[in-house]
């Protein structure tokens, strides 16, 4: 509890559970590889495969060795394409320990995958048929250097090399001893991994993160749940279940997790499938696992779900929206709690935890700092607005990534001198530094000169007991400039007129409902 009230929307979170790693994501992972080297780091579930510490630590070294013998260095880009299974990861840890940064376009890797996703990469690098694997010379992409499958998914593809052949090829490599001496030197401020936004918000960018800030955020909120939630497992005990596809952020939280806490991640499939997730929570005895709305949705309705054993669970992580009250209630029945946070793909995780201790906050979609970050609410002028207040959200703190690949201009819009993100998102900070998201810039509508976010207009209409889901819209209005286009989902069976809907939001909002 803060013993001074804020009167700026100003906050500091200044306690971290734990110091800082100061490691690269390299030498953190053969650090973990000598503490634990028997334990499983990486279960793929539908794959059948388990590889522990020390299984993984020798295959990604032996690859690691090949890709020295291929000319790749540190500070080169090497792109992973394809479905959840184990050569996306031990290709990631082979990067880690070279300081090759992860997607780009000196070299790629494919996963067993279709032949569809060959025949799409040969359109991008049409001389891939016709050449040998160490003779590919590619006029779109002229750094390429080479293209390696894994699985049995090379035969009979010209111009590739066998992953599996390029592991069994280091151990004897010359280049093998070169690996250690080599992750040695990495800068942990150095660049490490390529992240794409979703594009949501225009063109996707190229987010650039070093390993202190990869390592250190999911570090931190590892332990920022241990600390909070009663009960809740050492971040080394912890069992953690990745259910979306190796891609963007959940690669580098399903990647990184083991190496920055020791614990051990469960990969479910290759692809998103719900029976298949409930079987891997039920049979590796899942302790807690990030999920969208509609993964949560979808688990908590299954027919069968009173069969399974979810004694294990501890937590399920999620955001993108606020979990609605009665999906939180179900949510009971498998884990201890359910929470939100709020991060952006250029700060990687959460930046922004639910309050563990107060029921009501968390419905509401209050946030806190996790520790060592700043957080600050300012207008136009980018000047700090006074508490209760809406304007911009700004961060700084550890975890902000480096900047965009490519993009000087972009990357100076986004990040200031002083290293304050600007993300474009529209907040509200309370006296006690609690924060609630409620939209982006370019979300408000402007009624009559009054300021309207459509995500407190889309909180009132989900009290009414017939509406299940709702989106809020502006559209022009030759009076007002922009009027409310309300989209209402009503639950199955239920009835709702117009003039229902303007009853219930009488005295609940202001005028402009009309």
């Amino acid at each position: 509890m803060m013993t001074t009230l804020l009167t700026r929307s100003y906050y500091h979170s200044p306690c971290r559970a734990t110091p800082f790693l100061g490691r690269s994501l390299g030498q953190q992972f053969c650090l973990m590889a000598d503490k634990y080297p028997d334990k499983e780091m990486y279960v793929f579930y539908a794959d059948k495969e388990r590889k522990t510490f020390q299984q993984v630590r020798e295959e990604s070294q032996q690859l690691a060795a090949s890709f020295l013998s291929l000319g790749l260095s540190t500070g080169d880009r090497l792109g992973v394409w394809g479905g959840n299974h184990y050569e996306w990861l031990v290709t990631y840890v082979a990067c880690m320990q070279l300081g090759i940064i992860l997607l780009g376009c000196r070299a790629l890797v494919l996963t067993r995958s279709p032949d569809s996703v060959y025949d799409t990469v040969c359109e991008i690098i049409p001389e891939l048929r016709s050449c040998k694997a160490d003779k590919l010379k590619c006029q779109r992409l002229p750094e390429l250097t080479f293209v390696a499958i894994g699985g049995e998914q090379h035969m009979g593809k010209g111009g590739v090399y066998n992953l599996d052949d390029l592991i069994h090829q280091g151990r004897s490599s010359a280049y093998k001893d070169k690996v250690t001496k080599i992750c040695d030197r990495i800068d942990m401020d150095a660049p490490a991994a390529i992240v794409f936004t979703s594009g949501s918000t225009g063109t996707p960018k190229a987010v650039t993160h070093s390993s202190h800030s990869l390592l250190d955020n999911i570090h931190e909120n590892g332990n920022f749940y241990r600390g909070n939630v009663k009960g809740y497992v050492q971040s080394w005990e912890a069992k953690y279940a990745l259910i979306m596809h190796l891609s963007g952020v959940s690669a580098q939280y399903g990647a990184v997790t083991p190496i920055a806490n020791g614990n051990t991640v469960v990969v479910v499939g290759p692809n998103y499938d719900k029976d298949l997730m409930a079987m891997a929570f039920h049979e590796e005895k899942i302790t807690n696992a990030g999920m969208l709305i509609h993964h949560m949705h979808d688990l908590l309705n299954l027919p069968y779900l009173d069969s399974l054993d979810f004694s294990q669970m501890q937590l399920i992580a999620s955001g993108g929206s606020i979990i609605p009250s009665s999906l939180r209630e179900k949510s009971k029945k498998i884990c201890k709690m359910s929470l939100m946070g709020y991060g952006l793909t250029e700060t990687l995780v959460s930046l922004l935890n639910h309050p563990m201790d107060d029921p009501k906050r968390i419905q509401s979609g209050h946030y806190r700092c996790i520790g060592g970050y700043e957080a600050k609410i300012v207008n136009e002028n980018g000047e700090i607005v006074p508490v209760n207040t809406a304007g911009e959200i700004h961060f700084r703190g550890y975890g902000i990534f480096l900047y965009y690949w490519g993009d000087e201009e972009k990357t100076k819009q986004a990040k200031d001198d002083s290293g304050w993100m600007h993300t474009g998102d529209i907040a509200v900070m309370d006296e006690e530094g609690y924060i609630r998201i409620v939209g982006r810039k370019t979300d408000f509508m402007i009624i009559e000169g009054i300021n309207v976010t459509p995500f407190d207009l889309e909180d009132v209409l989900l009290e009414h007991p017939s509406i299940v889901g709702v989106m809020v819209v502006g559209v022009p209005d030759e009076r007002a400039n922009e009027a409310v286009c309300a989209c209402i989902r009503v639950k199955t069976g239920m009835q709702l007129s117009e003039d229902d809907v303007k009853l219930f939001c009488e005295n609940k909002v202001i005028f402009f409902i009309s």
